[in-house]
């Protein structure tokens, strides 16, 4: 899936660690904006029977939320601010790596 942008998911995926489905559902929800969990579905080609799983997912990892209950529907938080968070555990993780090697460096 080619995005609006240009980007396409598969990128998107491998450098902040979605799965296809997670990477397709929050493009779409970056592109058009707020959706129910069906309509979604139909949109990113993720089956109706997982596409429940993968938005909780999303949530759960703070790249969306539930803006309502009666209809469902998510809405992507803004790209700049998931990508934010993404950025701060790989700066941290990083620094464990250094750590790491600079102590292996010592024998």
């Amino acid at each position: 899936m080619t995005t609006k942008s240009g980007l396409r998911w598969e990128s998107i995926c491998e450098s902040i660690g979605l799965s296809e489905f997670e990477a397709k559902a929050y493009l779409a929800l970056v592109e058009e904006g707020a959706q129910r969990p069906r309509t979604l579905a139909a949109m990113t080609g993720i089956p109706v029977t997982k596409v429940q799983a993968v938005l909780g997912r999303l949530v759960e990892a703070g790249l969306a939320a539930k803006v309502s209950e009666r209809p469902k529907r998510f809405a992507p938080t803004p790209p700049a601010r998931a990508l934010e968070r993404y950025m701060k555990e790989y700066e941290s993780r990083t620094r464990c790596l250094l750590q790491a090697v600079l102590f292996l460096g010592s024998f």
